[in-house]
């Protein structure tokens, strides 16, 4: 089959004999692009797929929804300094009827659902793009952040005050510890030093006894 690459057969008692196949091909542009059929219990598998390869090809195409780097709009990540530029990181298709080319197609900016902490590099991704024909989503793809980011002044500050803290606190902790450790060392220094005075008096008084 033209341009056939793949994929598997399988069979199990309930679901009969099943085939996944594809085939890619190219375009009128010359871009090549994959159709996938799936036929589920057949006793022809192989020539339901091949029908409904060669009707896919014969009636859709794909076309450029979306352009790698295409600005997108700009996602608020809550810790940077600023909203992150989003562009496209791919080429995004959609499949179109031949006969019934597709209205225009609408973009819509989605940010993850756990945005990436600032500060952060150019081509980190920051959410997802979806292409919209009447308002159902054909296809997707990632949204990239076109520049490297820092993080939020007020947040940048904390942190620095945090680490302050902390270098501040490991100071008085060392400075508290130095101190006990002297008095400790007085308090053994000032006990031997009463010891040894009792042991001379007994000893003088020894003498004159």
């Amino acid at each position: 089959f033209p341009g056939a690459d793949g994929i598997k057969t399988g069979y199990i008692s309930q679901a009969g004999h099943c085939f996944v196949g594809s085939a890619t091909r190219e375009d009128s542009s010359g871009r090549p692009w994959r159709l996938i059929a799936v036929a589920l219990d057949s006793n022809k598998c192989r020539e339901d797929v091949e029908s409904l390869l060669n009707y896919g090809f014969a009636n859709y195409t794909h076309t450029l929804a979306v352009q790698r780097d295409a600005p997108l709009g700009a996602i608020d990540l809550n810790t940077a300094d600023r909203p992150a530029s989003a562009r496209a990181a791919s080429d995004i298709y959609a499949v179109e009827s031949r006969w019934h080319p597709l209205p225009t197609f609408q973009t819509r900016l989605v940010p993850l659902a756990k945005p990436p902490r600032a500060p952060l590099s150019a081509g980190t991704k920051v959410g997802t793009v979806e292409v919209l024909v009447n308002g159902k989503v054909q296809a997707t793809g990632d949204a990239i952040s076109a520049e490297d980011l820092a993080l939020k002044p007020s947040l940048a500050l904390a942190k620095t005050g945090k680490s302050l803290g902390r270098g501040a606190t490991g100071l008085l902790g060392g400075l508290a510890g130095l101190l006990c450790v002297m008095a400790l060392a007085r308090g053994i220094y000032r006990y031997e030093a009463n010891k040894a005075a009792v042991r001379r008096r007994l000893a003088r008084q020894s003498r004159l006894g």
